[in-house]
Parts: C-alpha cells; structure tokens; sequence
C-alpha cells in the first residue's frame, strides 16, 4: 500500500484520531509492518482491542510479534476469511497463516520441495532486502563435494556448476506464491532478491532454537566463502564498492 493509504487503514481500523503526533507515530507502524494491509488490519484491532496508545505499538510488537500477527478478531465481519482442506465454514485468515498456506504450495515434504524451502529459509538470514546471487555460486564454488549439501542439488548443473536459470524459475515461483517481493536481474547471470521484512521476520518464527541456530551458521559460512572467493594471491580482498555493501549487509 502507499503511506498515505496505509496510515488511513490503521487509523481507521484502530479507531485513532488522526492528530498531526498520532499521524507520525501511525507511519512508523505503517513502515514497521511493510505497509501490508492485512497486517496493518491486524496491528490496527490489536490496537483497539487493548486500548492502546499508537507510541505504545511498536514496543508490544517487538516483544509480541508472533502473537499479534498470528491473533484475528473473533468475528464473522472479519474479512480475510477462507475455506481451507475443503472444509465447509470458513477460517479466519492472519498474515502468518495466510503466508503457511503459500508456503505449504511449495510441497515442503517432497525432496524437490524441500530444496525451495531451504533456499527461501536462508534468504531471512540474509541481507533480506538485496540478496545476491553471488553468494550461491560463491559457495557453490568453494564447498567440496563431501560438503555438498543436498538443497544445492536443484541449482546445480551436469558439470557441478551454479546453474543460474534453475535458480530464477524458483524465484518465479516464490514470487508468485507472495514468499519473496522480488528479484532483479542485475546482469545475464545475476539476480538479486527482496523479501517483505515480516515474511524474514514469519520464516525464523517458525523454526525452532536449534534450526535458527543451524541456518545461522550456514549463512555465515556463505558470506564466509563469497569473502574468500574475492581474496587476491597477497591476501589482500579485491572487492568493488557495490560487493562490499552486499557482504557487509
């Protein structure tokens, strides 16, 4: 949504004033949530159900994410509603639970599904609002092949190489199931991808301690290796401005 139209919502939803003080404090919401309106909807009823001062949100949101964007108003005029499993009554629908049902689409039980889920998991430890190709190739490159791990295996061509067009057709398809923004092609073989801040902030929610934890490190290790992959024969990183902001990020 646009600023304008966002803060309208969540003042109209949370029944606010709209003072010139309420007004600047509903944009930093508004820009918190990603301008997303079923979440702003959802912010907007948490809002109203406890009576809450608009500067007060954000600090319940930083303690409470997962509560309030899995929480719906108990009511028939709640308007995201969907039958799910061909059930006959309709269920309520919450960002979180919206974004499951995407996820589910993917068949993350299936070998060919579970390669995706891993590559989008990883995005949210990354650098979620610009991640480069670079990195998967970089580690591609880097890894031997008893380190191989098996998600790699959907990106990977008949020479052990990055295969740059597998990876798009799995961002076509995130990208339709609403799981990523975004990529951009920055040249023939590079794509970069965007991710909405809450389905980063959904996806590490949904693990547990000990997979945050594995995913962490796998990460790490990725940047790790794109850093290596730049390192010149007198140790020193030949790396552009642009590439240097990727890794710092």
């Amino acid at each position: 949504m646009e600023e304008s139209e966002a803060v309208e919502l969540l003042m109209k939803r949370a029944k606010q004033d709209t003072e010139a003080n309420s007004s600047r404090e509903a944009e930093r919401i508004v820009h918190r949530l990603g301008y997303h309106a079923l979440a702003i909807d959802q912010a907007g009823a948490y809002i109203l159900k406890r009576k809450l001062k608009l500067e007060k949100f954000l600090h319940h949101f930083s303690a409470r994410e997962e509560l309030i964007l899995k929480d719906v108003p108990k009511t028939a005029l709640w308007e995201y509603r969907r039958r799910l499993n061909d059930e006959e009554k309709e269920t309520s629908l919450s960002v979180f639970t919206s974004w499951e049902l995407s996820y589910q689409q993917l068949l993350p039980d299936t070998e060919e599904g579970h390669m995706k889920s891993h590559l989008l998991t990883l995005f949210a430890f990354l650098h979620g609002q610009g991640v480069s190709e670079k990195i998967f190739w970089a580690h591609n490159k880097a890894i031997q092949d008893d380190e191989d791990p098996a998600w790699l295996n959907a990106f990977i061509d008949g020479d052990g190489d990055w295969d740059h067009f597998s990876f798009e057709d799995v961002l076509v398809e995130l990208r339709d199931l609403s799981l990523i923004l975004d990529y951009t092609e920055v040249d023939e073989a590079i794509c970069t991808v965007t991710l909405h801040p809450l389905v980063r902030d959904w996806i590490k929610l949904r693990l547990t301690t000990e997979q945050r934890r594995e995913y962490t490190i796998e990460a790490t290790s990725m940047v790790h290796n794109l850093l290596l992959s730049h390192r010149n024969v007198v140790e020193a990183f030949d790396m552009g401005l642009e590439l240097k902001s990727e890794a710092l990020s």
